[in-house]
Parts: structure tokens; sequence; C-alpha cells
């Protein structure tokens, strides 16, 4: 365990994607065994085997999985701004090591890094040495809610979003999928398990309460970023669509695998749909560039961005269940997402999901 320990710790840097992490490389396929038994994720590089440790959203506010995460968008409010606080102050990591000083005997040699970056303008990032990262995460929930300042975040939260809307999802069997859609899905876990080990069947269907903004854009392509964006994707396709999807992983970060196609399209003269899970935004960047270069016309949507100024970079963004054209919306607005939040969110006729 102090081997885990002293890599966690020995391996702390800022990666690419402006954020700061932890990424151990080796060769060495036992120490990315013991790793991956503790929860450590790895994939094939230059480097030989790149492996990052577990990690968890503590509170976010744009990506509509992880407000969704404590089933209450009135706690969700409360709870970001009390962690939002905390860093404000430089007290979010006495905060945590409160905590791991109580149950001690339980997180024994266990380390833990704070995520800071200008990309986590909307989310609390935590990772760990081992998986009590997610004990940890709920031991910071139960804290808050016992703690002196719950109450009066929470009513400030409830007094401010009175009722909130419902926020629609719902999981839809691969039995219930058309024969087009389970062919589809058939052939990507075919194509893709080659690289990365993933079950695309059983799709969870966020939805979009203005979907039809994207009709406007006509695209020729949906040219997905997988890894990023297969627990997304369903919600944006069907049968009509499915002939127009392409994937194109690619990396901003040298050090990962490689780059693939799937379901390759010739993209001159095209209308390029480019959707990405968005932090940095520069992966986007990069495939807009190559699809320029391949005489096609790119248009950006980037999903959840955590960053005002990544925005710029985009044509359309989703912020929890709704889509804006960027040039639509002012990011200088004081305290931009959290007003996107309490728009969204409010004036429903309920506090549950």
């Amino acid at each position: 365990m102090n081997e885990i320990k002293n890599i966690f710790k020995d391996n702390i840097t800022y990666v690419e994607y402006a954020r700061s992490g932890v990424v151990y490389f080796t060769e060495d396929l036992e120490k990315a065994k013991i790793l991956k038994e503790k929860g450590w994720k790895y994939s094939k590089c230059c480097k030989g085997i790149r492996i990052i440790p577990p990690e968890e959203t503590i509170v976010d506010i744009t990506d509509y999985k992880k407000v969704l995460q404590y089933q209450n968008l009135v706690f969700n409010l409360a709870y970001y701004d009390f962690i939002k606080n905390l860093i404000e102050n430089n007290m979010l990591k006495g905060y945590i090591n409160s905590i791991l000083e109580r149950k001690k005997f339980l997180y024994k040699d266990f380390e833990y890094l704070i995520s800071y970056g200008p990309i986590l303008d909307t989310e609390v990032r935590v990772s760990g040495s081992d998986t009590r990262v997610s004990n940890l995460k709920m031991d910071m929930v139960e804290s808050f809610i016992k703690s002196e300042e719950y109450k009066f975040y929470y009513e400030n939260a409830k007094n401010e979003l009175g009722k909130t809307k419902n926020i629609k999802t719902h999981i839809r069997k691969f039995r219930e999928l058309s024969d087009v859609q389970k062919n589809f899905y058939k052939e990507v876990k075919e194509n893709i398990n080659i690289i990365k080990e993933m079950e695309p069947y059983n799709q969870v269907i966020f939805e979009y309460n203005n979907l039809e903004i994207l009709d406007e854009i006509q695209a020729d392509i949906l040219l997905f970023v997988p890894f990023g964006c297969f627990k997304y994707m369903s919600s944006f396709i069907n049968d009509s669509n499915l002939n127009k999807v392409m994937f194109w992983e690619i990396h901003a970060e040298n050090s990962k695998e490689s780059t693939f196609k799937l379901f390759s399209k010739e993209i001159y003269g095209k209308k390029v749909l480019i959707i990405d899970n968005m932090y940095s935004g520069k992966t986007m960047k990069i495939l807009k560039n190559k699809v320029i270069e391949m005489g096609g016309m790119p248009i950006l949507f980037g999903l959840s961005p955590r960053n005002k100024n990544n925005i710029l970079n985009a044509d359309y963004v989703s912020i929890i269940n709704t889509i804006y054209k960027t040039s639509d919306i002012n990011i200088e607005e004081e305290d931009f997402f959290r007003n996107k939040y309490v728009e969204i969110c409010k004036g429903g006729d309920t506090n549950e999901y």
C-alpha cells in the first residue's frame, strides 16, 4: 500500500488538459496489475502503459449526469456553493483532512489530490490513491449535511430556486431498439472493444428541452469523439441519422493511445458537426483543423463546458438540459454558470427528479 501511496504522490502533474492530476507511466505489467486492482485505469501509450488513479466528481453544475447524482437540484446547488466557498477561502483541503483524521483507521495510507485548473470552473474533482476516494466523496457529503452551515446553504438554494423543473432521463434497453440501431451498436462494440472494452448496449437517454435547435445546422456528418461521448450520444442519434454518424478518437495529450476512426466518411464539401464532452476544448480544435484540411465545414458542439472561455471556441454548447447557440449568450455575465443553473432549474413543480 505504501508503494501505491508513493506512486500517487510522486506523479502529480499538470496535464495538457489544463488541470492538475496524477499520471503514472510504466512498462512493468505487475505494477500495472496491482494499480488496476486498486481502481486505477490504464491504457497503452507511447511510454508503455499510462495509468491514472480513481477520481470522483464531488459536485458539478453543468453536466446533467453529475448534476443529477445527488437526486435533488436544490441540494446540488447548496453543496456547490458550500464547496466553492471552501475553495475560495483555501479551506477545502482542511475540510477533507478533518474527515480523514476522524476516520484515520479507514483511511490509513490513503492519498488524495484536489484537481485545480482553469477548465474546472463548474466542477470539483478529487482523485485518490485507491477506490476509497468513493468513500471520501460520500463522507464529504455526510459531513456537509451534519454541519452547522448546512441549513444556511440549503435554505438559500431553496429560496433561490423555489420549485424545480423535472430533468428527464430514461434507460432504453437494447431489446427496445430498432433493428437498425441494434446493428449499429453491435458494430460499435465489435470494433471499439479492439481498442478499449466497453458496453454500449443499454443506453441512458437524456431529454434535451430544445434538441430541435440542432436541426437548423443540417449537418451531413455527426462526428463524435467516442470515449468522451459514448454516454451522451444516444440522446442525439436515431434511425434517421445513424447513417451520418462517424467516430474519430484523437487526443490533445500526446501520451494517450493512438487515434482511430470508425464509420469513416468523405468529409470534403460536407457540414461536419463535431460533438465532444468539453473540458479544455483542445480535442475539438484539433478535429476542427483536420476537418478544414480535408475540405469540410466544421461546426463545434461542446457538451457541458466547465470554463467560460471554452464556450467561445464552440458554435453550440449544452448546459444541463439546454442547448445554446454561443452567439446568443453573454459569457461576461457575473456567475455565468451558476446563473444558468438557476435559470434552467427553477420554476417547476417539484423539488425531486
